[in-house]
């Protein structure tokens, strides 16, 4: 009932369908499986490498009872942007300009949004996001040992499970023994982890044991404390390309466009600094360039002109 085919970065799929059906589909597993109930598609993995992670949400109706949704990894290739925000006027004004993968937040932006780090605030940002069409959230888990984190974690997981078209929910956990611990447990039931609060390049490796999907270094942070951010993260970078690991290092506490850049460009990171994360200012700065700005209302005027003057 449901046929595939993977060609040069595309994903084809199509299905004899009458009526509206959510289709979700991930190219993280290595075996091919599907699931519906009625006109429903629940899940679709196809065969990928263990790099290949992209899914694709479609809400789609169709007449002449053919589906096609397409995956074109060719365009974005492997960056991914993300706004580190808990503030929901945050999430309204940036998710629709399309730049962004995804949300990240911590206790601390959740405190400043005047939110309690709890899972009623957790749902509440769920439903935010799902609204919003956000395709991932990272929301951190609290616990004083590995057991306590675990448990809270699959609660905070089990979000995306409550309702159709819920962002993807990865489990933020601090890299620390405790935290280290809930990752690699809950890596074995197939739940994505970010491990957080990294300042040096050795916990990279402990991040990549442990099996999460992302390590998160504190750019700025870094600096403030007198340490090379720069030169830390490149070779974290070179750290996972030396072991051949999925594991994305996600830039975090950015200051400004140019920290970006000049980790997106470093030939000491071997290719593997493709994942940011930043606040709403410094995606103003992102897509808001006054030499831009100005030339987009000099078109504008211009396009104006043209229609008095022919």
């Amino acid at each position: 009932f449901l046929c595939s085919q993977m060609s040069g970065g595309r994903l084809y799929l199509s299905r004899s369908i009458h009526a509206c059906c959510t289709l979700v589909v991930e190219t993280r597993m290595l075996f091919v499986g599907a699931s519906c109930e009625g006109s429903t598609v629940r899940n679709f993995r196809i065969p990928a490498c263990p790099s290949a992670r992209h899914r694709i949400r479609r809400n789609c109706r169709s007449s002449s009872g053919n589906l096609t949704a397409v995956a074109d990894t060719t365009r974005t290739g492997s960056l991914r942007l993300f706004l580190d925000s808990a503030e929901i006027r945050d999430w309204k004004e940036w998710i629709p300009s399309g730049v962004f993968y995804g949300i990240t937040t911590n206790p601390t932006l959740l405190y400043r949004a005047g939110l309690r780090v709890d899972l009623e605030s957790a749902k509440q940002l769920c439903e935010s996001a799902q609204e919003l069409g956000v395709s991932e959230l990272q929301l951190q888990a609290r616990g004083n040992s590995v057991d306590n984190t675990v448990r809270y974690s699959l609660m905070l997981h089990e979000l995306q499970q409550k309702a159709e078209n819920a962002p993807r929910i990865v489990i933020k956990l601090p890299c620390t023994k405790i935290g280290l611990g809930a990752a690699a447990e809950l890596s074995q039931r197939d739940i994505p982890v970010t491990i957080t609060g990294v300042y040096a390049a050795h916990q990279v490796m402990c991040a990549i044991a442990v099996g999460a999907e992302y390590a998160a270094p504190y750019l700025g942070r870094m600096n403030d404390l007198g340490l090379d951010g720069f030169s830390q993260i490149e070779q974290m970078g070179a750290c996972v390309s030396t072991a051949r690991s999925s594991l994305r290092i996600l830039v975090a506490s950015i200051r400004s466009v140019d920290d970006i850049t000049r980790l997106a460009t470093s030939p000491r990171a071997a290719g593997k600094l493709d994942t940011y994360t930043f606040s709403p200012g410094v995606a103003d700065a992102l897509i808001n360039v006054p030499a831009t700005i100005a030339a987009a209302e000099a078109f504008d005027l211009d396009s104006l002109a043209s229609l008095k003057t022919y």
